[in-house]
């Protein structure tokens, strides 16, 4: 053969096996499997799956041993979960645009996969039980397209700051109503009265909003008692004129935005010692 012919055929050959050792990488990664601790949210996503077929090939996707690959996970669109322990599995999840969660037996759970879920436009999110432990929305923070965030009645949340980075959401409603119970106050039995920090942080979204503070008084027997004074004095709560049969108080903090597109409701309980 002539040698000029040799080195044209040998660089071809060389040239085409690079390409499939290339592509065999990059398949390789698409195929790669992934881990989904939780048996709800694996199953949620299999059943969801076995509705679609594969892009390239038409034909309907097989899901081996109850565990999608990365290629599989980027079809999904919309998902609905009940009572999970963790979401360990939905950063891969990139094209998934809704998002809805229920959590039961007063789970509060990481949000932080969540973070990586690129397309995420829309998540909402209704406790069946009051939640007695805040919920961290930091990882709302890092998404570039959610524009309509929801967390129905019994949900905590006391730091809404991270938000402010998300330029795309529309509106937020947040509606309280988890009981979280703060550190014990000592209340002088002349004054009657105690005084703290407003406890909740709020993003640039409700700046220029309206706030606003509710306060109601409860016995040791859990009897409601009524309403009690409360002002807020800049950032600080002020709470007085609590009747002396009173062994914790009941306090609900509500912003609005100018536009009541955000809405953002917390309470917590604040327990009474006399002195």
């Amino acid at each position: 053969m002539d040698k000029k012919k040799w080195v044209k055929t040998g660089a071809i050959t060389l040239g085409m096996v690079a390409s499939l050792l290339v592509g065999t990488k990059l398949s390789g990664a698409d195929e790669k499997k992934v881990y989904i601790p939780d048996d709800e949210v694996r199953s949620t996503i299999v059943r969801e799956l076995n509705g679609y077929s594969d892009p390239e090939t038409g034909e309907e996707l097989v899901i081996e041993n109850e565990l999608p690959t990365v290629r599989q996970m980027n079809q999904l669109e919309n998902l609905s979960f009940y009572n999970v322990s963790s979401f360990e599995g939905l950063q891969h999840a990139k094209n998934a645009k809704r998002l809805y969660y229920a959590p039961e037996d007063n789970e509060v759970i990481d949000f932080r996969p969540i973070a990586k879920m690129e397309k995420l436009e829309e998540f909402f999110c209704y406790s069946f039980n009051q939640t007695t432990t805040p919920f961290d929305i930091s990882a709302f923070g890092e998404l570039k397209h959610l524009n309509s965030l929801n967390f129905g009645y019994n949900v905590s949340i006391f730091d809404f700051s991270p938000l402010s980075n998300v330029k795309t959401l529309k509106s937020l409603h947040a509606y309280g109503g988890g009981m979280v119970e703060f550190p014990a106050v000592y209340v002088d039995q002349t004054t009657k009265s105690f005084k703290m920090k407003h406890p909740v942080k709020y993003s640039t979204q409700f700046d220029g909003g309206n706030k606003e503070i509710e306060a109601m008084e409860f016995a040791g027997n859990e009897e409601a008692l009524g309403n009690v004074d409360v002002l807020l004095k800049e950032d600080k709560v002020i709470v007085s004129n609590i009747s002396k049969d009173a062994a914790k108080i009941h306090l609900r903090f509500v912003m609005n935005s100018t536009d009541n597109n955000f809405l953002a409701v917390t309470d917590c309980i604040v327990p009474i010692i006399w002195e």
